[in-house]
């Protein structure tokens, strides 16, 4: 058995009722896909954040053990006899270098 074809008016309230349901189809996947995204940024956020906190722990690191070791090149070797004037109080680094000065 063969369905006749819709006319006009047929045709116009068959696509009146798919409207509102393809519109709300759409609204739902804009917003699945906004979660996701949004999902995505936080996790590739926390991921950029935590190796620059590792990267700048590292340095910190590195300044820190460079300055204990300048430290102890300008500790005197015996109590009585300070090094150059030198002492424990008195190290310092550069403002903008890695190198004491005792």
């Amino acid at each position: 058995m063969a369905s006749k074809p819709l006319n006009d008016d047929e045709v116009l309230s068959e696509m009146n009722k798919m409207v509102p349901f393809i519109k709300q189809e759409a609204l739902e996947k804009a917003r699945e896909i906004k979660v996701k995204a949004d999902e995505e940024f936080t996790i590739d956020k926390a991921k950029l954040v935590k190796q620059e906190q590792q990267a700048i722990d590292a340095q910190f690191e590195k300044k820190r053990k460079g300055a204990e070791t300048a430290q102890k090149m300008c500790v005197p070797t015996t109590p009585s006899t300070p090094s150059r004037g030198a002492s424990a109080g008195s190290f310092r680094l550069h403002a903008h270098s890695n190198r004491a000065a005792c």
